[in-house]
């Protein structure tokens, strides 16, 4: 059905996504940084963010997957702030 197996790449996301509700603070206190800062300062995070990994690629680590991952992660965060600030207009 997808040409470039993009449903493919959309479940390998998300369950990577899942996979980080196990990882780091959520699971000391469910509660991370990102869960208490407003959309917008949000926002500017995920962007740096995604940005940030995205460079990452290729470099560090060599041709590390979960680079790509993390960045997308970040954006699915800024796809949630921008149904969040559309939902207010």
């Amino acid at each position: 059905m997808f040409k470039y197996r993009e449903d493919q790449m959309l479940d390998e996301i998300l369950k990577y996504i899942e996979g980080t509700y196990t990882q780091h603070y959520v699971a000391q206190n469910n509660a991370q940084l990102i869960d208490i800062i407003d959309d917008d300062e949000l926002e500017a995070f995920a962007k740096i963010s995604a940005m940030k990994y995205i460079q990452r690629f290729g470099k560090k680590s060599g041709r590390n997957r979960k680079d790509l991952l993390k960045a997308a992660h970040y954006i699915v965060m800024m796809l949630r702030i921008d149904e969040n600030k559309r939902s207010v207009e």
